[in-house]
């Protein structure tokens, strides 16, 4: 997990000196990312939540 954390705080200091000055990522949430962004600095700014029937 640090190896993941290494490459999104690299690719932040990358952004922000090519001019970015906000980073959007999206997730879904049983993928156990959003801890990832939380750690490294990120908060959540919108959650929505799907629902699905199967049709029979």
């Amino acid at each position: 997990m640090a190896s993941f954390r290494c490459i999104l705080r690299h690719a932040f200091r990358e952004g922000y000196r090519s001019g970015q000055r906000a980073c959007t990522l999206w997730t879904h949430s049983r993928t156990g990312a959003l801890s990832l962004y939380e750690r490294v600095g990120m908060s959540v700014r919108r959650s929505s939540t799907i629902h699905r029937k199967p049709l029979s």
